[in-house]
């Protein structure tokens, strides 16, 4: 059978990843993370270059990911649809560029083989563990920074190949914007160390030079990623004012983590993620706890890795590039910074070397056993398993309801996760189930989600108008200043102002002053002018016509172009202002 051409392979694997994940572009926005980034788009709406180059949280700094977001809002006002239709896309785009990648290695050492390339971009293109980077909208920042990363690692294996230094030196452009995608990007660089130092044949000819002579001989490639990470730490440092080193920080002078229980975090991480590559299942969004026997695996595969490296041929450096990309999901374990200690979408980079690692592996034993005519059998029936788990699971993801009602099953001692589907069957009508979960949840001392949990509560006694109740719950989860100190805030601010309906004289008084000291630390924190709208209503309220026509100015003025309540501001601070 005469082979397809490369061009013919690479837009059929387009087109799959159209085909299989085209159920996604229909799915909602998940409640957690994509309705906020959908809030905070409409939020920012017209916000300068300047303003995404500077915005930092405490752990992340991501300012290419938020132009992206912001072109979305932009060109199509945050559709949905089209939301997801860019993660597809780029994920079409990465199984592309792993196909580039998979060519130069194997046409370099397997004498243009033309099948390996091909399998090894459907495997990562299919992969069941990347349906949550691909189906999420906000793991893109993992699909961006696997698009730059990709590109990077496509421009070294080409240099290396055909032993041009400068591709090394071009490589290090694209990988510059996939560290303000998301900081897994950075742990490229330990890996295109490890992918220089063993780009060498499985078998090679002449014995392997020593280490110092290799780093010697490779020095022209290795000097760009050796620099690298200053411009980074600079760049970080500089625009992002420190963001995340005051987690290192935390972690290391504040918990009392042993050595035990670091090392024993890393080899059950390791085995846990390694796992996840060979049998993904169960796919799980809301990973809570990784079971402790995974240590012994991660063992397992750290002395893999002692081995790849020791082996020093290309085999072990795509290995080895994926356990140091991966590692970046290792760390989240130790630092919690994210909201579960565990994800799959953590492996979605990981994912690419190492499935372009074990398709070599695998055409290296067709090679060595002779068994060509079970091979076409075998790899069709699984990859059409693998296609129908990928397919099934993004069926999951098209309804809110059923991918929490999963993630419950799959981990049900995470609080959170049932605070998420509480709320979700209160919106689809399921009040009773709902409130029934919200009032048995219950969390552990320390869990980083726990105020969540009081949230919903305060939410519940708010819906059923027992003001009070919800005030007092408020103000002792406000005064600890947690987590969600702000989203207690806003709750006040609405049960407050139900409470105005109730109150006269002093006591009222006091509830509108407590609203307007309220609103105005929202405004100093978060900027928003929204903020200086809802105080022009209460003083307007209240017949304060003059500090009513200055905050209707202010939202009026500092309001993005095609907000709601921009030209209503205008309007009534220019109705009030006049004598």
């Amino acid at each position: 059978m005469k082979a397809p051409r490369t061009g013919i392979q690479a837009l059929g694997l387009a087109a799959l990843v159209i085909v299989i994940f085209y159920p996604v572009i229909s799915a909602p926005l998940n409640p957690v993370d994509d309705r906020a980034i959908v809030q905070w788009l409409h939020d920012t709406e017209g916000s300068g270059a300047w303003k995404i180059l500077t915005h930092a949280t405490d752990y992340f700094y991501r300012p290419v990911l938020l132009a992206t977001y912001l072109l979305d809002m932009k060109l199509w006002g945050a559709e949905t649809s089209f939301l997801h239709l860019e993660n597809i896309l780029l994920h079409a785009a990465n199984t592309l560029l792993l196909f580039a990648c998979a060519r130069i290695v194997v046409n370099r050492f397997f004498d243009e083989a033309i099948w390996p390339p091909f399998l090894a971009a459907l495997l990562f293109s299919i992969h069941p563990v990347n349906t949550e980077a691909v189906n999420w909208i906000a793991a893109r920042s993992d699909l961006l920074a696997g698009f730059f990363v990709l590109i990077a690692a496509m421009l070294l294996l080409y240099g290396l190949a055909t032993i041009r230094p400068l591709y090394a030196y071009l490589s290090v452009l694209p990988l510059a914007p996939g560290f303000f995608s998301k900081e897994t990007a950075v742990f490229f660089v330990p890996a295109a160390l490890a992918i220089i130092l063993l780009f060498e044949e499985p078998r090679p000819a002449s014995p392997r030079p020593k280490l110092i002579e290799r780093v010697k001989e490779r020095l022209p490639f290795l000097f760009p990623f050796l620099i690298l990470p200053l411009f980074y730490i600079a760049v970080r440092g500089g625009l992002a004012r420190d963001a995340g080193a005051g987690l290192v920080r935390q972690f290391i002078g504040e918990r009392e983590l042993g050595l035990t229980t670091v090392l024993q975090t890393i080899f059950t991480g390791f085995g846990f993620y390694f796992k996840k590559l060979l049998i993904p299942w169960p796919l799980n969004f809301t990973i809570f706890e990784v079971p402790g026997y995974y240590f012994w695996v991660g063992l397992a595969v750290f002395l893999l890795l002692v081995y790849c490296v020791f082996k020093w041929n290309i085999i072990g450096g795509l290995f080895l590039a994926s356990a140091c990309v991966g590692t970046s999901a290792i760390v989240v374990m130790l630092l919690s910074p994210a909201w579960t200690p565990a994800a799959e979408r953590y492996l979605y980079l990981p994912s690419a070397f190492f499935c372009l690692a074990l398709v070599i592996v695998g055409h290296r034993l067709v090679l060595r056993f002779s068994f060509p005519r079970a091979v076409p059998l075998v790899l069709t029936i699984f990859f059409a398993a693998t296609a129908s788990a990928t397919v099934h699971r993004n069926l999951v993801w098209q309804d809110n309801v059923h991918l929490f009602e999963d993630s419950v099953r799959k981990s049900p001692n995470f609080p959170f996760a049932r605070s998420v589907l509480a709320s979700l069957l209160m919106e689809s009508r399921r009040e009773a189930e709902g409130v029934a979960i919200i009032r048995s949840n219950t969390a552990p001392e320390g869990l980083r989600n726990a105020d969540f949990l009081d949230l919903k509560r305060a939410e519940l006694l708010l819906h059923e108008r027992k003001y009070e109740e919800a005030r007092a719950l408020i103000m002792d989860k406000r005064q600890r200043k947690g987590q969600l100190y702000y989203n207690f805030q806003k709750l006040l601010i609405t049960v407050d102002r139900q409470l105005l309906e109730s109150r006269t004289g002093r006591e009222r008084q006091e509830i509108v002053e407590e609203i307007i000291l309220l609103l105005r630390e929202l405004i100093q924190v978060t900027r928003d002018p929204h903020y200086y709208y809802q105080l022009g209503r209460l003083h307007l309220q209240e017949s304060d016509k003059a500090n009513a026509a200055l905050n209707f100015r202010l939202a009026a003025e500092q309001a993005p172009e095609g907000s709601s309540y921009k030209d209503a501001a205008a309007k009534l601070a220019a109705r009030l202002s006049v004598p």
